[in-house]
């Protein structure tokens, strides 16, 4: 896996819980559904919109999730992208997330959704902007994205990554499985201007990064 995202869910609570009872809760927690759309505008930004329906154990204090986005990928042994964010917008359909609290610690960007006065709500949808993702050389352009973090302590029952680019699609891969694993996803087809990437039963601290390659001159 590339790159490295951190995403867990967070108490707003505080009500203490026995060990047993925590161990019991992160066993019954789970990410039901996990799709990604990646969307490559013309001047090469990467729109991402991320939809998640996540399960919560059952008991108080749980009030949302968070995310970590790292601000670097590795590009070669020698460098690293530097990624430039912005427009972080959060939604719970069919209504708010609650509060977005977002922060910038140690070359992470950190979001935390939810709120402590309001139940949890298990959809959440976080769609921003990303420059530096895209990059070009001689050989054509390429999107190499850690769409789905390995950093999740819950399994995901379901995950999907769809790349939409304004040229045509001339080569995908897909690793799935913890950072720096290289096993292939079950799914990893291209039609036109559209790529499709999948996977499912991913246990925890697993995730799912996509290679989409494009013409040059796109």
């Amino acid at each position: 896996m590339i790159g490295q995202v951190a995403s867990v869910a967070f108490l707003l609570s505080a009500t203490s819980v026995p060990a047993h009872a925590r161990a019991l809760d992160e066993a019954a927690e789970r990410i039901d559904d996990y799709a990604v759309v990646l969307t490559i505008e013309p001047d090469g930004r990467l729109h991402v919109a991320e939809r998640i329906r996540y399960t919560f154990a059952p008991g108080p204090g749980r009030h949302g999730i968070e995310r970590w986005i790292p601000e670097r990928m590795r590009y070669d042994v020698r460098h690293d992208r530097v990624l430039r964010f912005s427009g972080f917008r959060v939604t719970s359909p069919p209504g708010p997330a609650g509060a977005l609290t977002l922060r910038e610690d140690d070359g992470t960007e950190k979001l935390r959704i939810g709120d402590q006065h309001r139940t949890v709500t298990p959809t959440y949808a976080i769609d921003y902007d990303v420059d530096g993702a895209v990059t070009r050389d001689d050989s054509g352009i390429l999107l190499s994205w850690n769409a789905i973090g390995a950093d999740w302590n819950v399994p995901i029952t379901r995950a999907g990554v769809t790349v939409r680019s304004p040229a045509p699609v001339q080569g995908v891969t897909c690793a799935a499985g913890a950072e720096h694993d290289t096993a292939p996803c079950e799914r990893a087809t291209s039609a036109g201007t559209t790529a499709t990437f999948a996977a499912t039963g991913l246990p925890g601290l697993a995730g799912l990064t996509v290679r989409v390659g494009l013409p040059r001159g796109s």
